[in-house]
């Protein structure tokens, strides 16, 4: 049976789960949880809850509004954010007089709950909510902050009120909802599993279906944004503190890992390189039960259908770091890699803004003198991700008529990893 106070403290067991330090500069991810909250009666089967409340994302907002003294936030909020697994964890420790909510057993109710009883030992996740849990879980341990919402409006509302840009979603499934919100965010890339959304196929999901429209899955649209995974993780927990003596197994896909690498990454000044690699993407919990040993024929299949996976090494790593949101026959390309893509998709929205600022000056020898000087300094701040030639800045007579209302720049971009440059085209007109 499950303990009469249930509540989820085991999960931080430092023998069984192993967290970095919070990060001083986090990176933003965001996840899609639940739903909108709805307050849950407490007249469904042996007092649990009777309706949804909106899966995590509903019962942290109970927890925080009905659990805490004093409340925390308001029923209205449309997000939550948690920058380290011990508070994440200690809010929903308020749930453990909930009737059956953080576990069930057969029979007792509790479907809306996080995990079920299945046998004297055994404990599983329910679906979403347990999966959900172990997403957010596994992405704190690597140190970023994760934003909770219950639907994309609220990713929307954290980006509005606090001025910060959520850099990373995280795809705890795919959906048209996911899919097409990334659209119209140009600095946020997507993480989902690869196939059916579990991380065990070797192609991408249907992204032509889920955006509503297949021009978006090539090119440089949202599909160089789009970081696909084949990988699971797969473990045990112990968790005593749920039902005594008993283990929890789950498989969930290897989404919030990935994240973790861009958080690890993020923090050692090399977003724009890679997240690929044994210094930034080992696996802290859990393991990847579908790693690719790096001379089987798999490794290339994947990669021309634009699919990441773990390579099979001892610890396990990322071998991979393109994007896409379908398969090519064309070989991969610096431009297919996530570094590079990443740092097109920044300098271009950056670049853009310079030249806004100058675009009701004369278009002159000076102004354009202006612009190139700034640009140059602008590309100095990414000088680790380039390489020391190759780069070049052009708003000159070249590509611009004295007086014209039109200002163009041209920059050529030369990533430090990969032997392709780029060229970011910026055509602003008053």
């Amino acid at each position: 049976m499950p303990n009469t106070n249930p509540n989820l403290g085991s999960f931080l067991n430092p023998t069984q789960f192993s967290s970095n330090i919070p990060s001083a500069n986090p990176l933003y991810a965001g996840m899609v949880a639940g739903s909108t909250f709805n307050l849950p009666n407490f007249s469904g089967i042996c007092g649990a809850a009777e309706k949804d409340p909106g899966g995590l994302f509903g019962w942290l907002i109970y927890a925080r509004n009905y659990k805490s003294n004093p409340v925390i936030g308001s029923t209205a909020d449309k997000f939550v954010t948690y920058t380290s697994p011990s508070d994440f964890i200690a809010d929903l420790n308020k749930l453990s007089g909930v009737t059956h909510c953080l576990i069930a057993y057969t029979g007792s109710g509790g479907t809306y709950g996080f995990f079920n009883q299945t046998d004297p030992t055994g404990v599983a996740p329910k679906l979403p909510l347990g999966h959900d849990f172990l997403h957010c879980l596994h992405y704190l341990s690597y140190g970023g902050q994760i934003i909770i919402a219950g639907t994309t409006t609220g990713l929307n509302t954290y980006e509005n009120n606090t001025g910060n840009k959520i850099e990373v979603l995280i795809g705890n499934t795919a959906d048209s909802d996911r899919a097409q919100w990334l659209v119209g965010k140009q600095a946020t890339v997507g993480i989902f599993g690869s196939g059916n959304g579990i991380g065990d196929g070797i192609t991408a999901a249907n992204f032509a279906s889920l955006f509503g429209n297949a021009d978006l899955v090539s090119g440089a649209t949202v599909a160089d944004r789009i970081f696909n995974i084949y990988g699971y993780n797969g473990a045990t927990y112990n968790v005593d503190t749920l039902q005594t003596g008993a283990v929890l197994k789950y498989s969930i896909p290897a989404v919030a890992d990935v994240a973790g690498a861009f958080s690890v990454s993020k923090n050692l000044g090399q977003l724009f390189l890679t997240v690929a690699g044994l210094d930034r993407s080992q696996i802290l919990n859990g393991q990847i039960g579908n790693t690719v040993n790096w001379t089987d024929s798999l490794k290339n299949t994947l990669k021309s259908n634009r699919v990441n996976f773990y390579v099979n090494y001892n610890p396990v790593f990322l071998g991979s770091d393109v994007v896409g949101a379908t398969g090519s026959a064309n070989a991969v390309t610096v431009a297919d890699r996530l570094g590079a893509a990443f740092l097109k998709k920044t300098l271009t929205q950056q670049i853009t803004d310079i030249g806004t600022k100058y675009l009701f000056e004369l278009n002159d020898t000076g102004t354009r003198e202006q612009i190139t000087t700034e640009v140059q300094q602008l590309l100095d701040e990414y000088s680790y991700a380039l390489a020391p030639s190759g780069n070049q800045v052009i708003c000159n007579s070249s590509n611009n008529t004295d007086y014209s209302s039109t200002l163009n720049i041209d920059v050529v971009i030369k990533p430090v990893l990969g032997v392709d440059a780029f060229v970011i085209n910026v055509t602003l007109t008053a």
